[in-house]
């Protein structure tokens, strides 16, 4: 079947069926991004914590310089975890939402869509407002897979955020190598 011999009840469920799949998809690919980038954090902090629990005998290999530089470098990455977090929470609420929302899709075949976007944007907090706005008012006009475009892009900015907490990561690991290794 071709696009053009749709009609437009067809090609709006098309629409609506894409923007679902890709705000799954996006939910699916932030948990996976959040879990590595969390637990990453999480093994370093806990090396670090061993490091500074028994830094008398560890300062014979690892200048104090070089531990205080390493715990800057760790506080600088729960940073970077910490906004990927929030936005892995904003994208994991939209992706279950929007799951939950298809399963009882039949019952909102005659709703008030614009109604309904005045009531989401009224429940939104500022912030979260500010990166559905444009989501929302295209929905308003129809574009039913803007939605599924924010949370990609959003995906795509977590692990902006969770590459460079890695990155950082590594540079604090690397300098404790380096260190140890002369």
């Amino acid at each position: 079947m071709s696009i053009n011999s749709l009609t437009s009840s067809e090609k709006i469920i098309a629409h609506a069926a894409a923007g679902t799949a890709l705000t799954i998809a996006a939910g699916h690919a932030s948990a996976s991004l959040d879990k590595f980038a969390t637990w990453f954090l999480t093994a370093f902090g806990a090396s670090l914590a061993l490091i500074l629990s028994n830094i008398n005998d560890v300062s014979g290999f690892i200048s104090l310089h070089t531990i205080a530089c390493v715990a800057y470098l760790f506080l600088w990455a729960s940073i970077f975890c910490l906004v990927q977090r929030y936005i892995a929470m904003v994208i994991g609420c939209g992706a279950s939402s929007a799951k939950e929302c298809r399963e009882i899709g039949e019952k909102f075949v005659h709703m008030d869509v614009d109604e309904f976007i005045v009531q989401m944007k009224a429940g939104m907090p500022g912030l979260l407002r500010l990166f559905s706005n444009s989501m929302l008012d295209a929905i308003s006009k129809g574009d039913f897979v803007a939605g599924g475009r924010l949370f990609l892009r959003l995906t795509l900015i977590q692990g902006l955020f969770a590459s460079i907490e890695v990155i950082v990561l590594l540079v604090a690991l690397s300098q404790i190598v380096n260190e140890i290794s002369t």
